[in-house]
């Protein structure tokens, strides 16, 4: 599944304020969030835990399973994710900020 935005539409189009840079990566970083989310449920088998628990912490949060979930994000988000991210960045949280971050250069570093 690739990562996209949906568009909403309103039958009162000009009551709708455009949105911000700021609003727009506010939803990128919580729709990121929503991505790991489902990774780490897919790979851990459970939901049981929250944005803040370190990925180590949680039941079946083996280095085996940290790879398996970098496997399904690259594939997600169309990016070659060194696994390095989730050992380095434990928490849910912290793992979207970094792929978001890491992303951002990328795309920098392919532009020059």
């Amino acid at each position: 599944m690739a990562l996209t935005c949906p568009h909403f539409t309103s039958d009162v189009e000009e009551n709708v304020m455009p949105e911000t840079s700021q609003q727009s990566e506010s939803h990128s970083a919580d729709e990121l969030r929503l991505v790991v989310r489902r990774a780490w449920e897919e790979v851990l088998g459970h939901a049981d835990f929250t944005d803040e628990d370190g990925f180590f912490d949680l039941a079946g949060g083996y280095s085996l399973t940290a790879v398996q979930v970098m496997v399904v994000l690259s594939d997600e988000l169309n990016l070659k994710l060194p696994v390095r991210l989730i050992m380095r960045h434990r928490s849910l949280t912290e793992l979207a900020s970094a792929i978001s971050l890491f992303a951002l250069k990328s795309t920098v570093g392919s532009e020059q």
